[in-house]
């Protein structure tokens, strides 16, 4: 008679399916030789995944569940998984991060590395890929499975929370005056051009001293708004915007009268701005 293969959900995996001490590894159902009944307990830790992916974890799990006898007594052991990191573990929509698995295997056998993520994308193979968050926000867990060709199987998951991108303005600064350096200068953002005309920024902060030719700026968490955008060295210290310092804006012209263009910032939205911010 044939077996039976019957499924179920458990928070751990208990036998037939052995679990080390963390909850982790799983190993082959063991079968009944006399044809009976093989039940698999699912854990819930698959239970997130999607249906094609979820068809795919239980074959891995299940795989084993026929005639062979139970893992370790043929002299095979199962494989571990150590560790497995998400670096960063919070990241912005669509935004990509690092997945590291550590295992091993007793035996010396070849490891084969499977991914399922419960949103978004995991790109390349083996124990160390990148997983593509998804575009909508919340937690999302990734089951990593290794496999020894042998029949042992062992699984781990990991979580990532994607957060909302915040409202925000980058780009770069690139000195281009033949002498001089941007260390020093004031990065500004205004609100308006009167407040651009009158020197009163809504937000400044220092180039630091190291940084020479260029430099790559990140403001974030900004109101909803329009935004002005000047980088100010005065190399004269007459608190006078003039031909003396060295300058540069988010615009067109030149000093005395430059045409400073709107930087929009919209909600969960990071504004960069393309090209560069010349200052001479």
């Amino acid at each position: 008679m044939a077996n039976r293969i019957i499924l179920g959900y458990s928070r751990f995996v208990t036998r037939p399916i052995r679990v080390d001490a963390a909850g982790a590894r799983m190993a082959n159902a063991r079968s009944a030789r006399d044809g009976g009944d093989c039940a698999v307990m699912i854990p819930r830790t698959i239970a997130f995944l999607a249906p094609a992916a979820l068809v795919a974890a239980l074959f891995l799990i299940v795989a084993g569940c026929g005639e062979d006898s139970p893992s370790g007594s043929n002299g095979n052991n199962d494989p571990v998984i150590e560790t497995i990191v998400v670096s960063p573990d919070t990241v912005f929509q669509d935004d990509t991060t690092s997945v590291s698995v550590t295992a091993s295997d007793a035996d010396g056998d070849s490891l084969t590395y499977s991914y399922f993520p419960s949103g978004g994308s995991v790109s390349g193979t083996g124990p160390n890929v990148l997983w593509v968050a998804p575009g909508d926000v919340g937690g999302y867990t990734l089951l990593a499975t290794v496999n020894d060709g042998r029949g042992g199987i062992a699984s781990r998951s990991a979580s990532l929370a994607v957060v909302n991108r915040p409202a925000g303005i980058t780009g770069t600064i690139i000195l281009v005056s033949p002498s001089g350096d941007l260390g020093g200068s004031r990065l500004a953002l205004y609100t308006t051009l009167e407040s651009w005309q009158g020197n009163n920024p809504w937000y400044e902060e220092l180039i630091p001293e190291d940084a020479v030719n260029s430099h790559s700026f990140s403001i974030l968490y900004l109101p909803v708004g329009l935004y002005y955008l000047d980088v100010w060295k005065d190399l004269n210290e007459n608190e006078v915007k003039d031909v003396a310092d060295l300058y540069g804006f988010y615009g067109t012209g030149a000093l005395p009268e430059p045409d400073l263009q709107a930087i929009p910032v919209e909600q969960n939205r990071t504004t960069h701005l393309v090209g560069s911010i010349q200052v001479s």
